[in-house]
């Protein structure tokens, strides 16, 4: 615990990095392929292309093995997120999520 912050900042981002990772690569997706299938009209050309020629995509829209897809990876996801906050409570994360926007807004003030 006497590790300053930016220390625990970097820590935890690399921890889910590889978590998220493990469970997404599972069947050879990126990150990008999981935001996508959560926000398909804001996709990239390739990404959306890749997604098309597996059969989860059409027009920019799942398709339903797409939505299969999606509902299994966010169970996979949502593993790591319970495992993330084990021993926290909601308000311990929000407070957290609190305290660091307000640290982020704090430096953008006086950043040029």
């Amino acid at each position: 615990m006497n590790q300053p912050i930016g220390y625990w900042l970097k820590h935890l981002d690399g921890l889910i990095d590889a978590a998220f990772d493990r469970v997404i690569t599972e069947d050879g997706l990126t990150r990008r392929h999981w935001q996508a299938l959560n926000a398909p009209a804001s996709t990239t050309p390739s990404i959306m292309s890749d997604l098309e020629a597996r059969g989860w995509a059409a027009r920019g829209q799942l398709t339903p093995e797409g939505e299969k897809v999606r509902a299994a990876l966010l169970r996979r996801v949502e593993g790591i997120r319970g495992t993330l906050m084990s021993g926290l409570s909601s308000e311990d994360y929000e407070h957290t999520v609190r305290v660091l926007s307000h640290m982020a807004n704090n430096l953008q003030r006086v950043s040029p």
